[in-house]
């Protein structure tokens, strides 16, 4: 039987999709059966451009939104199948001492060995990440590289676009703060859905860390 190095290993040397989707697919069955924790992870920012694909208005008037390009927050976050959240935030470009600086305190954190799955971002796999792999694998930490332009393998990309294009509100958009809010809003929601057992979750099933104080 495979160990999850090994698994992961294969992942990381398969070049097609169609491997790659095969060798996530194998992960998934393994955290399925309790074997490993599986971790989608991304990021997204948010500015006070409005994401608003549509709206109504009444005849002969015109509403308008106003857009800045200013960046409330940039987030790293990783979710899993079971809903369990982790999320970092900054108000800097997220580049790859900040990867590190997240994936270190998960190390320090899991219980069981537990495999990140990310794109192929340049801060992803820097060198500097790419040569930490080895202290994380130490700690049962491990790294799953998706296939080049598959973002519909990346569960928590369906998360940061159902926020940004579904759950955010135009009044959220006002001003940095409302932002912020609505953001975190959002993530509140997410935890009241699972514990309200909609989605079938404990509450326990999902945990979230937001450092909007440091931000």
């Amino acid at each position: 039987m495979e160990t999850v190095p090994q698994r992961v290993k294969k992942g990381t040397r398969s070049g097609n999709i169609r491997s790659k989707k095969e060798e996530l697919q194998a992960l998934v069955l393994l955290e399925e059966k309790g074997a490993i924790d599986l971790l989608f992870g991304d990021e997204s920012s948010f500015n006070l451009t409005p994401c608003v694909p549509y709206g109504w208005q009444p005849v002969g008037e015109q509403r308008v939104i106003k857009s800045a390009k200013d960046h409330v927050v940039n987030l790293f976050g990783m979710l899993s199948r079971k809903g369990k959240l982790i999320t970092y935030a900054t108000r800097q470009n997220i580049n790859s001492d900040f990867i590190i600086e997240c994936l270190d305190e998960i190390a320090l954190r899991i219980n069981k060995p537990t495999v990140i799955v990310l794109d192929n971002a340049s801060w992803h796999k820097a060198n500097r990440v790419i040569e930490r792999q080895k202290v994380w694998a130490e700690k049962n930490l491990f790294l799953f590289f998706l296939p080049t332009y598959s973002p519909h393998l990346n569960l928590v990309e369906t998360l940061w676009r159902k926020i940004k294009y579904e759950w955010l509100k135009p009044q959220d958009y006002f001003t940095t703060d409302t932002l912020r809010n609505g953001v975190k809003i959002n993530f509140y929601s997410l935890i009241k859905y699972f514990v309200a057992g909609r989605g079938k979750k404990s509450a326990n099933s999902i945990a979230i860390r937001l450092f909007f104080n440091k931000v």
